[in-house]
């Protein structure tokens, strides 16, 4: 081993403690980087690939004179790649005892010969036999079906049972769990049967190698002139976001916030090893100037202290890289299961790893550049007459301190704070981040919580039924007469499916539009409850179910706000509960640095507290001098972060408003108490351990040692 070597290490050795919290708080933040980088790349590549290996169509064509097209034909023009028949009906299915959810009912020409929107058979038949029904995977999480259990269907007026002959994979569906649905796939002659509907009305369409949303609508414009033009006229046409899951934008958002700040966690901890190294150089003045008068190089001596940086960011590489890889697998699969989508990757790219490694090498060094250069250009002569702290480092007044602090030492702690400006304000803006990005997840989750209860309070009814034809009014009110838990019932007309409310589209579905009624017709029915707790609006939802079944009404859905609100709830609650988990990463690490920057102004002042205890000062009023000193720091940072985490709460609310509500909506900004109590309670318990355990070290230094120090 070099002598530059062992010294760099004799130094690092020398304050164990120090060392071990850099090295913990950037082995945490590069943990935390690393993690989500390997989960990006395992995400980003495999919900990608999970959703093109469905081959998903460009283009959803629905008509009634579908029975005239000659698909052979069509499938032969230059533009398309493939093309069949996907039949869509919305029809509700029974998942738990009088619990119904909409069921996506899809009709499928022929299971062996799908090219487009591809399931994968898991268990049971891959081609449902005529009568009975195969579901999506994931609709087992919200329901008790499975395999050779028989599903009641209520279709129109008809209750329906169906056995299930098998589950598949559909990765192209966005998940059950959070839309709250079934996904159902049967055959030609058993959709028709069952829905009363002609099959062959809805057509699939993939168009060869588009490489923009905008070439797809170009082409799908093209064929609906050459179908105009054939005498065959379409219903509506869609055009799906090209190869995108229907939740990729949940997957972006989350990726994008969580790797913002998992990187500002490494980012502050890397600030933290340039203002050790700074300290340390700052020690070591005396030394640089005698290896110069020795005849060392700028360059040997930059090796030196560059061999510190390296050791640190080698350890914290070998503790961090390893726990990244396995998070970040574990992270990409919790994902996966709620966004309903298989990881395929096995091993990671070489490119990932050298980023890793780059990360953990590079960064630190980086941000250590500025000190490393200012300690080595100091000239031999001011080097060799530094003497550690000077004098009017204490500030003006500084030789009356000692009396001071025998009569205020929370005034002379307050002083001394003020003494390393920079390092101060440094510490303090890195404990003011983590606290405002703390608090500000809090006064998300607050500001979604209202928007939720002003849905369900302003909402005009608790429960909606939604019939699929203009009935009159008496005979849609009759089945609903007896019902207890009913303040009034408000009938109506609207487009099927939609409910008569403040709402959130998070997936559009299979929307269908009524006519105009006839006079004293309607097809929604709207109830208030009596009992406006969500147990009551659930209860009253049953009864309404219960309802229902005897009677002839073709319903549509049943909807009550509790549940819609519940779904938007599910949508945003993984983002929301791993931002908290991340910002506390952050808060930890800025925790670390100011125990870091206490422990360094111990270091510096070893002489001071020399001269204290030989002037009378007790050990125990030292360290309530340090100790006050590192919570002066914590306090500021912590009301400082507070205060900055309304301006960031208004931010964030308008970012989540605008995903959840749509471009240009707003969510208005909150203030959780709770989450107040919470971050307040957990920062001033890191400001006192991150003041206390430094100050240990100021009383634990003998008299002797602390007035030879140098």
């Amino acid at each position: 081993m070099s002598i530059r070597m062992r010294k760099a290490l004799s130094d690092l050795r020398a304050t164990p403690g120090r060392t071990a919290l850099i090295t913990l708080a950037l082995a945490i933040g590069l943990w935390g980087v690393g993690s989500m980088l390997v989960s990006y790349t395992i995400l980003t590549r495999d919900l990608r690939e999970n959703h093109i290996r469905t081959s998903p169509p460009h283009a959803v064509l629905t008509s009634k004179d579908f029975g005239r097209l000659d698909l052979v034909a069509f499938r032969s023009r230059p533009e398309i790649e493939s093309a069949e028949f996907r039949d869509l009906s919305l029809q509700r299915i029974e998942v738990h005892p009088e619990v119904w959810v909409p069921l996506y009912l899809f009709g499928v020409d022929d299971f062996d010969a799908v090219r487009l929107a591809r399931q994968f058979p898991l268990e049971g038949r891959a081609s449902p036999p005529p009568g009975t029904m195969v579901i999506e995977r994931n609709g087992r999480l919200i329901s008790a079906l499975g395999v050779g259990s028989r599903a009641r269907v209520r279709s129109g007026s008809r209750v329906l049972e169906l056995p299930i002959s098998g589950i598949v994979f559909d990765p192209g569906q966005s998940p059950a769990t959070q839309d709250h649905r079934i996904y159902g796939y049967v055959d030609k002659a058993t959709y028709a049967a069952m829905t009363g509907e002609i099959a062959g009305q809805r057509l699939l369409l993939r168009f060869r190698n588009p490489s923009t949303n905008r070439e797809v609508r170009i082409a799908t414009e093209r064929v609906l002139d050459g179908l105009k033009a054939s005498g065959i006229a379409v219903g509506t046409h869609e055009n799906p976001p090209l190869n995108e899951h229907p939740h990729q934008w949940q997957l972006n958002t989350l990726l994008f916030l969580q790797g913002s700040i998992c990187l500002l966690a490494f980012l502050l901890a890397a600030v933290l090893v340039s203002q050790v190294m700074a300290a340390i150089l700052a020690r070591q003045v005396r030394q640089i100037g005698i290896f110069k008068a020795l005849g060392a190089s700028r360059l040997g001596i930059f090796t030196i202290y560059g061999s510190m940086i390296a050791v640190l960011a080698v350890v914290a590489g070998m503790l961090a890289i390893p726990a990244a890889l396995a998070t970040g697998f574990a992270f990409a699969r919790f994902v996966a299961t709620k966004l309903n989508f298989d990881i395929l990757t096995t091993s990671l790219p070489l490119r990932v790893h050298i980023q890793l490694a780059a990360a953990a090498l590079l960064l630190p060094f980086l941000l250590s550049l500025t000190a490393l250069f200012k300690g080595i250009g100091v000239p031999v002569r001011d080097a060799l007459s530094d003497y550690g702290v000077r004098q009017d480092a204490c500030g003006k007044g500084s030789p009356g301190s000692t009396g001071r602090f025998l009569s205020s030492s929370l005034l002379l702690a307050l002083r001394n704070s003020l003494r390393r400006k920079k390092r101060l304000a440094i510490t303090v803006l890195g404990t003011a981040l983590g606290v405002a990005i703390f608090s500000t997840g809090f006064n998300v989750r607050q500001s979604l919580a209202l928007l939720l209860a002003d849905v369900r309070n302003g909402a005009r009814c608790d429960v909606q039924v939604v019939l699929r034809d203009q009935v009159a009014k008496e005979r849609a009110l009759a089945p609903f007469r007896s019902l207890e838990n009913v303040a009034r019932i408000e009938t109506g007309s609207c487009g099927r499916g939609e409910m008569q409310s403040k709402e959130f589209v998070m997936n559009q579905g299979a929307r269908e539009i009524s006519g105009f009624p006839a006079a004293g017709e309607v097809n929604s029915l709207m109830f208030v409850a009596r009992d406006k707790s969500y147990e009551g609006v659930i209860a009253l939802k049953k009864e309404i179910e219960e309802a229902i079944g005897p009677s002839d009404l073709n319903v549509l859905s049943v909807m009550s706000q509790a549940e819609r609100t519940t779904i938007i709830s599910d949508h945003l609650d993984v983002i929301l509960t791993t931002i908290l988990i991340t910002s506390f990463m952050v808060l930890a690490v800025s925790a670390m640095g100011m125990a870091s920057a206490t422990g360094i102004t111990i270091m510096e002042r070893t002489r001071e507290i020399g001269v204290l205890r030989a002037i009378g000062a007790t050990p125990e009023r030292i360290f309530r001098l340090f100790a006050a000193e590192g919570m002066i720091t914590s306090v500021a940072g912590i009301a400082l972060g507070l205060l900055g985490s309304w301006p960031l709460s208004i931010v964030a609310a308008s970012f989540f408003g605008n995903l959840v509500l749509g471009k240009g909506a707003t969510l208005q900004a909150a203030f959780s108490v709770s989450g107040f109590g919470i971050t307040l309670v957990t920062t001033l318990i890191f400001g006192f351990l991150a003041s206390r355990i430094p100050a240990q070290r100021a009383v634990s230094v003998s008299t002797r040692e602390a007035l030879a120090y140098e």
